[in-house]
C-alpha cells in the first residue's frame, strides 16, 4: 500500500493520535492535504466547498480536503447539532448521495474528501486539551 518513511513512523509512534480515524474512499495517490478544523461551521463548510469547486482543478486528483468536525462534551447543544448536520452533509457527499448542487459538483469534479469525526458521542475532544489546536493536530497526523 504505502511506503511510510521511518521518520513518519517514529513520529506516529511517539506523538501520533490514533483514536480518531479518517473516513475516506482513498487509499493512495495523495500528495496534498488540506486540513479544515471545524466547530459549528455547517454553513461555512458549504460556502467553503462552493468556493473550492470553482478553483482550477489541476491539483484535485492528488489532493484531499480533510474536515475535522469537533467539539467537547461540554459544548452547547447548538454546537453539537450544527456539527452533526455538518457530518451528515459531508458523509452524504462522501458516499455519493449529496444533498445539494455543491455536493454534486464536488463529485463531478472528483474532489477527494476526508472526514474525521471528533464530535459524535465517545469521539469528542478531551475537555482539557480540546480545541482548534488539537483538531488541527489530529488532521495533520491523519495526513501523515
Amino acid at each position: 500500500m504505502f511506503n511510510i518513511p521511518a521518520a513518519v513512523e517514529d513520529y506516529q509512534q511517539k506523538y501520533g493520535l490514533s483514536y480518531w480515524s479518517t473516513e475516506t474512499l482513498l487509499t493512495s495517490g495523495i500528495s496534498n492535504v488540506i486540513v479544515v478544523p471545524a466547530i459549528a461551521e455547517f454553513e461555512n463548510i458549504k460556502n467553503f466547498l462552493d468556493s473550492f469547486v470553482k478553483l482550477d482543478p489541476f491539483y484535485f486528483d492528488s489532493s484531499i480536503l480533510v474536515f475535522v468536525i469537533n467539539n467537547m462534551n461540554s459544548s452547547g447543544d447548538d454546537v453539537k447539532l450544527d456539527n452533526q448536520r455538518a457530518l451528515i452533509y459531508l458523509r452524504n457527499i462522501l458516499t455519493g448521495n449529496p444533498d445539494d448542487d455543491i455536493g454534486r459538483e464536488l463529485l463531478e469534479k472528483d474532489i477527494n474528501l476526508g472526514i474525521i469525526d471528533g464530535a459524535s458521542p465517545r469521539k469528542t475532544m478531551p475537555e482539557k486539551d480540546g480545541g482548534v489546536g488539537l483538531a488541527r493536530k489530529i488532521g495533520m497526523d491523519a495526513a501523515l
